[in-house]
């Protein structure tokens, strides 16, 4: 080898030294072994896509060179001869066992050429070296930025926590059992105004505790520390001169030995504390105020149900004054308007008293009652209400109805209240006749007697259905959803039945049916 393959090594190797990553120092070392070699093309083995990178080379030859242990000359029959050097072998260096250099030589005429293969040995031991120099700088800066990544994560997320107990006005602490001493987070020391950083002992953490908690305190910690079972209570701390809340939730460190030791959160459970007592106050307020809408409720019904006989008390007194303005007086028809006035006012106290009953749940006076006369007065009384509505009222009652064992004041109340709610349901239809069918039927076979008040109004849907006769449920805006409930109740106490249904085609039929009387 000529003073001229001297001077390409030096420069190689040169080259190779400035070479800090792996594809460019590889490109130098083929740079170099083509100077060296005359060589007219140069490749490492493997690569992905031989037959475009290097088409020069046969497969055959390329898995001769893959299968190389040491520096070696191949030809083939085509006068194709390679050059090639495994990069393991050099010294130490191991970059991968099946990594090889390999170099097409130019032949002179049918001779195989020359070649000093191990005076070219030293540059790739060289290039194989620097390969594992730079593979494990590579590895150390991927394991250094891994370390800054997670210690970065480590401050964000200690950051983060710091920040959350803040929001969260808690901390975690760590108690040994046996020195009595405790360590916690930062916030717990601002927590018990405490010198951060430093071990808080026994006493001086039990001395912040208010005088009426601290015996069931150090009493509940001696014993769970005795049965070494979690320490969950809360007490309250004297903090200059303020009483803060404070929620202890600890567990046994059971992954690390020596002392019993706890760990766990303190929370300051002042302000939900406060909520909660403004909540209760606030349900106390609620709770009043219900009672008061109940009897508020009781007395809107009490006048509702007494406008009936009120109306025909000023009805007859009318009357009556009429008759004693003629001249003569007829004073036989006014003392009958007199008496009707009297029969009503009767009537007005035993709805208040039938009410009051309801109420109380007191018993009801029950005599027996002829139906069809009760639901006659309603639909009297409810006449301006239908015709106002341009309601079409249907009467279909029984001729033979057999009487029943009730109030007849209740009974009525019932009729009434039914009739109503179907007037109110009517009022919303505008593209049909308004109908109201009020029927009275009995049934022999059972011993009872059937009301219904049907209407053909807007109806309500089925999950409402099952509720309309619960107290407080309305469907109506503005309605007291009382009217039925009292209904349900009324006809419960008369030891019968009251069952809503929707209709085919519109609006609903409520039932109420009574036995009747033996």
């Amino acid at each position: 080898m000529g003073s001229g393959v001297e001077r390409e090594l030096v420069f190689a190797s040169t080259a190779l030294q400035s070479q800090t990553r792996a594809p460019e120092l590889l490109d130098a070392l083929l740079a170099g072994l083509l100077a060296c070699t005359g060589g007219r093309a140069a490749v490492v083995l493997p690569c992905s896509k031989l037959e475009s990178v290097a088409p020069w080379l046969p497969p055959s030859l390329a898995a001769r060179a893959m299968e190389a242990a040491q520096p070696c000359l191949l030809g083939s029959q085509a006068e194709t001869f390679i050059a090639c050097w495994p990069l393991n072998t050099a010294g130490s260096a191991k970059i991968d066992g099946r990594t090889v250099v390999v170099v097409q030589l130019t032949p002179s005429g049918s001779e195989r050429p020359t070649v000093e293969l191990e005076r070219l040995s030293p540059l790739v031991a060289q290039a194989a070296a620097r390969l594992e120099s730079i593979a494990l700088r590579d590895a150390l800066e991927a394991e250094v930025l891994a370390r800054q990544r997670a210690e970065e994560a480590l401050r964000e997320t200690h950051a983060a926590m710091i920040k959350h107990q803040q929001v969260g006005q808690s901390c975690d602490f760590r108690f040994n059992t046996a020195s009595g001493r405790s360590t916690s987070s930062p916030e717990g020391y601002k927590m018990f105004d405490f010198p951060s950083g430093l071990e808080i002992e026994y006493e001086h953490w039990a001395s912040r505790i208010h005088p009426e908690d601290r015996p069931r305190i150090e009493a509940a910690v001696a014993q769970a520390a005795a049965s070494r079972q979690p320490m969950r209570f809360e007490y309250r701390i004297i903090r200059r001169g303020e009483i803060r809340n404070i929620s202890c939730d600890g567990q046994v460190d059971t992954e690390h030995g020596g002392d019993l030791t706890y760990y766990g959160v303190l929370t300051d459970v002042t302000d939900r504390k406060a909520v909660e007592s403004a909540l209760r106050d606030l349900q106390s307020q609620l709770a009043a105020a219900n009672r008061l809408a109940s009897l508020g409720e009781l007395a809107g019904s009490i006048v509702h149900e007494v406008n009936q006989p009120l109306t025909a008390i000023r009805t007859h007194a009318e009357a009556g004054l009429r008759w004693l303005s003629h001249v003569p007086s007829n004073l036989s028809e006014a003392r009958e308007s007199l008496e009707n006035v009297a029969a009503e006012a009767t009537r007005a106290a035993t709805v208040v008293k039938g009410l009051r009953n309801i109420a109380r749940g007191g018993p009801a006076e029950f005599t027996t009652i002829d139906v069809n006369p009760v639901i006659d007065e309603v639909l009297i009384l409810a006449r301006s209400s239908t015709e106002r509505a341009n309601v079409a009222v249907q009467l279909v009652l029984e001729k033979t109805l057999p009487p029943v064992k009730g109030n007849r004041t209740q009974v009525q109340q019932v009729v009434f209240n039914l009739v109503q709610n179907a007037i109110d349901a009517l009022l919303p239809i505008t593209d049909r006749q308004r109908r109201l069918t009020v029927l009275s039927k009995s049934d022999a076979a059972m011993r009872t007697i059937e009301i219904a008040v049907i209407d053909n109004g807007a109806g309500i849907d089925q999950a409402s259905l099952g509720r309309i006769f619960e107290p407080l449920f309305t469907t109506r805006k503005g309605g007291l959803g009382l009217g039925l409930s009292i209904c349900g109740n009324i006809v419960e106490a008369h030891g019968g039945r009251i069952a809503a249904a929707l209709n085919a085609d519109h609006g609903m039929a409520v039932r109420v049916t009574l036995p009747q009387a033996s």
